[in-house]
């Protein structure tokens, strides 16, 4: 018996922020590490109302991709890969 569930296709609303979260651990939700240094990285952390743990998906214009952008950090800075 498998305990996997299979991933659900979504086409997300660009007008609403979303909370990302696991199945695994559902009260972790990703935010951008808020230090006051780089305030570039990412971690799964204890969820709240915080501006870091809101994210939106917009269409980024290549084929059927998006661009995801924290609230805290605006659409202009949206999540990346270094050397991806």
């Amino acid at each position: 018996r498998s305990c996997l569930t299979p991933a659900r296709t979504i086409d997300p609303n660009p007008a609403l922020w979303y909370r990302l979260t696991t199945l695994f651990q559902p009260t972790l939700s990703l935010e951008v590490v808020n230090d006051g240094a780089n305030n570039n990285r990412l971690r799964m952390a204890a969820s709240g109302a915080f501006t870091w743990q809101y994210w939106r998906f917009t269409r980024s214009g290549f084929g059927n991709t998006w661009r995801i952008s924290s609230s805290w950090q605006g659409e202009n800075l949206p999540m990346d890969t270094i050397n991806g």
